[in-house]
């Protein structure tokens, strides 16, 4: 007797193969975790004079299958960090403190002036064009980021 699969056995096997794998890769166990979140043009503008607060903008390119959650953000500069989506009520934007957002895969998230975008409360030193803070962004499964922002007037 054989030892090799020929014929329809041989052809379900790699049926089953292919199956696994497919599985494998849609459950987002094939996506490193260290290139499966992206994370681009971070900046925080710089704070109006007296105000112990700044708005913060930033891109995240979930580059996994599967869907990936943003539980929160740290900054040592400030108490707390925000995370906000404006929302038309009637005739007027409304600011709504988010909890969480979710990034479908293959799908991105984007913070921009006049949208979605961070608030930095409680700032613990004056934020000025040129200065960077350091950002924590906490990440349901690919875990903590850390990157720096730049400070701008813009």
């Amino acid at each position: 007797m054989s030892k090799h699969l020929t014929g329809r056995a041989a052809v379900r096997c790699l049926i089953l193969a292919w199956a696994v794998a497919a599985a494998w890769l849609a459950a987002g166990c094939g996506q490193d975790p260290a290139t499966a979140i992206a994370i681009s043009g971070a900046w925080v503008k710089e704070p109006v004079p007296g105000k112990a607060m700044a708005a913060g903008y930033l891109r995240i390119e979930n580059r996994s299958p599967g869907e990936e959650v943003l539980l929160g953000i740290e900054c040592a500069d400030a108490a707390a960090v925000e995370m906000h989506d404006m929302v038309h009520e009637g005739d007027m934007m409304k600011m709504h403190k988010m909890e969480r957002w979710t990034i479908p895969g293959g799908d991105s998230l984007t913070l921009a002036p006049g949208g979605r975008h961070l608030m930095f409360l409680g700032l613990r030193r004056p934020l000025k064009e040129g200065d960077t803070v350091q950002l924590t962004l906490h990440f349901k499964g690919a875990g903590d980021r850390t990157l720096a922002a730049p400070v701008k007037k813009q």
